[in-house]
C-alpha cells in the first residue's frame, strides 16, 4: 500500500507525473551531421560540459544537461550551424 503525503502533491491536489522521455531527450541532446562539427568539436567540448558521440551513420550526438545543451546550441548557432 502506497503512503501519500502532502509533499507528494502539487497545489490543486494533483500528484506529479513523470515527464515525457522525448521531451527530456530534446533538452539533453543535439543530433548533427559529423561534418557540421568539423573544426568546432574541440571548441564545443572546451566551452561546454558536453559529450560528443560519433555514430556510424555519419551523425554526432551532443549530450549534456539542459543548461549545457542550450549553451552548446548557442555556440553552434553563432558559428552558422542550424539546429532543427
Amino acid at each position: 500500500m502506497a503512503i501519500e503525503s502532502d509533499t507528494d502533491k502539487r497545489p490543486g491536489g494533483q500528484v506529479p507525473t513523470m515527464p515525457d522521455p522525448a521531451t527530456l531527450r530534446d533538452s539533453t541532446q543535439i543530433l548533427v551531421r559529423a561534418s557540421t562539427l568539423a573544426g568546432l568539436e574541440e571548441r564545443l567540448t572546451d566551452e561546454c560540459t558536453v559529450t560528443v558521440v560519433h555514430r556510424e551513420d555519419g551523425y554526432c550526438r551532443i549530450i549534456g544537461s539542459p543548461v549545457e545543451i542550450k549553451r552548446a546550441g548557442a555556440l553552434l548557432a553563432r558559428n552558422g550551424v542550424t539546429i532543427p
